[in-house]
């Protein structure tokens, strides 16, 4: 999956993270999914449906598919029904108290 750099420089830790989601939501999601397939070797990932919770969990996660169909089928059934959207909250609708 990863290895280790042909030339190490400065630059190097700075930009290891760039191929991957270690600084993002999917963090956690992403870390599952690699340990189980390190547990069970990448070729028996491919092979078995071993692990594929977890891709599929970590999938999801970066690609909000799921999330965006239940906003649209949500903002279709609004239409199919002639409710109004929704009206956007005030900027600062959230009180303080001190």
């Amino acid at each position: 999956m990863s290895s280790a750099p042909l030339i190490y420089t400065p630059l190097t830790k700075f930009t290891e993270h760039w191929l991957s989601h270690q600084f993002s939501r999917c963090a956690d999601f992403e870390q599952d999914f690699y340990r189980c397939v390190s547990r069970i070797g990448y070729n028996r990932f491919r092979m078995t449906e071993e692990c594929h919770k977890e891709y599929d969990d970590f999938k999801e996660c970066v690609t909000t598919r799921k999330q965006t169909e239940r906003y649209i089928a949500m903002q279709n059934e609004r239409k199919k029904q002639g409710r109004p959207n929704m009206e956007r909250p005030a900027d600062y609708s959230a009180k303080v108290f001190r």
